[in-house]
């Protein structure tokens, strides 16, 4: 059963230069309250953002992990990421994604 505090998001990049196409994946690892990671989908996970950007759409990977793209947008700023499993808050971190101009 996943545990919304043993359970945690993760970015692949966490700045992302603020020209509307850059991306960072986001991923929700889920994890039982033992820490132990889980092995297969179907929970209820939502994703969510405070600040910019534009999530693509959030997939079940079937394995406990979920996953979804942000893009980001043409204005600098960030977005800090949230989750949900199964209507709890995850607790363990809520990365942050800073939109920079120029390049990196």
């Amino acid at each position: 059963v996943a545990n919304s505090d043993s359970s945690r998001i993760s970015v692949s990049k966490d700045t992302l230069i603020a020209d509307g196409t850059s991306q960072s994946i986001m991923k929700v690892t889920l994890k039982d309250q033992y820490g132990n990671e889980l092995t297969s989908g179907g929970d209820n996970v939502t994703i969510s953002k405070t600040g910019s950007g534009t999530f693509a759409g959030l997939s079940d990977n079937g394995d406990g992990t979920y996953s979804d793209t942000l893009t980001a947008p043409v204005n600098t700023g960030a977005a800090t990421i949230n989750g949900t499993v199964n209507g709890q808050n995850i607790t363990s971190g809520n990365p942050t994604v800073e939109f920079v101009p120029g390049a990196l």
